[in-house]
Parts: structure tokens; sequence; C-alpha cells
């Protein structure tokens, strides 16, 4: 297994932890239990943006995708 593999592993395992962690809160456990049960170490505002955002976008608000304004990239990024 090369390293490509591994990172792929890694996205893969995030996501379902990720998944896990929303499911676990919709059951009503507190975001410090699910983080806690899932192994993740992220803040409180992060976990309940990942509910919020699975609640109106689905699951496609839980990939890994770029962070901040869109705006702000210069065209040639954009294209």
């Amino acid at each position: 297994m090369g390293q490509k593999d591994n990172h792929v592993m890694e996205k893969e395992q995030r996501l379902e932890a990720k998944q896990h962690l929303v499911v676990l809160m919709h059951q009503g456990i507190s975001w410090k239990e699910a983080i806690a049960t899932v192994g993740v170490h992220i803040s409180r505002s992060t976990a309940y943006r990942w509910v919020q955002g699975v609640q109106s976008r689905g699951e496609a608000a839980l990939l890994d995708g770029r962070h901040g304004h869109p705006t702000k990239l210069r065209e040639a990024v954009l294209q």
C-alpha cells in the first residue's frame, strides 16, 4: 500500500468519523461525548457546524473542501 493509499484511507476515515459524530448528536448525545466516542479533536462550534451543514446540505457538507471565501480567489484559480 503506497502513501497515496494511506491518504485516501485517512479521508475516508475522517468522513466516517464526521458522519458518526453527526448521528450521535442527532440521537441527543452531547458534543463532548460524541467527539470522545468518535475520537476526533474539534471545537464545539465545528461539531454544531457539521450538524447544521448536514441538515441544510446533506452529506456533502461533510466533505473536505476549501475553507474561506471563493470570491477572494484570483480569477486564474477559479477557472
